[in-house]
């Protein structure tokens, strides 16, 4: 119940720059050490945020009609240096499946 809760709460806010692990313990009601257990099946609870961001990053990068620059769609999402999300984007999906090169 509590993961959920967690999850709902940080995927209505993956654009938000608020969205950090003391805004998520005060919105559930955990300490920061409950709120890292539970997300230890996802991979920690970072881990989670940066991962469910690259998703909704490459779900509007995949929408033809969204003419946006790719740095101001990962700025959107708090990737603010060009080589961190390249980097971030190419470990969760292997090879790049984006061109950098209107960044």
């Amino acid at each position: 119940m509590l993961l959920s809760h967690a999850k709902r709460y940080i995927e209505a806010r993956l654009d938000a720059s608020t969205l950090n692990i003391d805004a998520i313990c005060n919105i559930v009601g955990v300490s920061r050490r409950t709120l890292y257990r539970l997300f230890e099946t996802e991979g920690g609870v970072v881990h989670y945020i940066q991962s469910r961001r690259l998703e909704r990053i490459r779900s509007i990068l995949a929408n033809p009609r969204d003419v946006r620059r790719i740095s101001d769609i990962a700025a959107d999402f708090g990737f603010l240096r060009g080589d961190h999300f390249a980097r971030a984007f190419k470990q969760q999906y292997g090879k790049a499946h984006v061109s950098l090169g209107n960044w």
